[in-house]
């Protein structure tokens, strides 16, 4: 069997990498990575202040610890040669070949990482802050609201990233669904399932670990989004590994 060294590893290669998004950096060096929020504004975020920055850097690494503590060392700062210090996200780096997704590409067997996951998102939702916040997210006139938010997003590229008929068969086929749900929504409110929990669960983002499954990067720049039914978590991984042509 030919064994995968990951070049990081080796003594005297940092394997240094740099990863973009539309809002930040990761900066990948040794067993470290580095998480750095850009200074900008977007529609959803305004991260043009420093002292913005350092608090959205501080409630990811508080969230985040909540599924995967000893992945989130902390926030550290850099010291620019001019300017004030910029807050940086420390955390642990872990190989490409331990990411959920890459196993599953692979054909690695992974039931058993799913079962122990599960068993982690059960916990955690168990555990899970709820309340009068939280549970209003789960109503039908919150999540009509929320959808409608995101129809009419994509109305301002139709012809571009979506044909106006794909439009609006979305648009009739989500009216569909909500309606006649109202009385299934409040019971699941009323039977406490409506949780603040990952939001964001993908396959790339779990790590397969010595430790167990690493569970990173929730969903946290809005926490109104984060508010789900427990099984949203678990659906969205679903839907995941569906893509990934794993739909058993």
């Amino acid at each position: 069997m030919k064994v995968t060294v990951e070049p990081w590893l080796t003594t005297g290669n940092l394997g240094a990498e740099v990863h973009e998004t539309h809002t930040g950096l990761v900066a990948l060096l040794g067993d470290r990575a580095y998480k750095v929020k850009k200074s900008v504004v977007t529609d959803f975020l305004d991260f043009s202040r420093v002292d913005t920055r350092e608090s959205v850097c501080r409630r990811e690494v508080e969230l985040n610890r909540r599924l995967a503590p000893s992945a989130y060392f902390g926030v550290g700062h850099f010291q620019p040669p001019v300017g004030d210090e910029e807050p940086v996200i420390v955390m642990r780096r872990y190989p490409d070949s331990q990411r959920l997704s890459e196993l599953v590409r692979a054909g690695t067997p992974v039931q058993a990482w799913l079962t122990s996951i599960a068993q982690i998102l059960a916990r955690f939702h168990a555990d899970a802050v709820r309340g009068p916040a939280v549970d209003h997210q789960a109503t039908v006139a919150a999540l009509s609201d929320r959808w409608q938010q995101n129809l009419t997003e994509l109305r301002h590229h139709v012809d571009t990233v979506i044909a106006d008929e794909q439009l609006a068969e979305i648009s009739r086929l989500l009216t569909q669904y909500l309606a006649g749900r109202e009385l299934l929504y409040r019971q699941r409110i009323e039977a406490h399932r409506i949780v603040d929990g990952h939001g964001d669960l993908q396959s790339q983002d779990i790590f397969c670990t010595d430790e167990g499954p690493m569970l990173l990067d929730c969903l946290e720049f809005d926490d109104t989004l984060r508010y789900v039914d427990g099984i949203d978590d678990a659906a969205f991984l679903a839907m995941d590994l569906e893509f990934l042509g794993r739909p058993d």
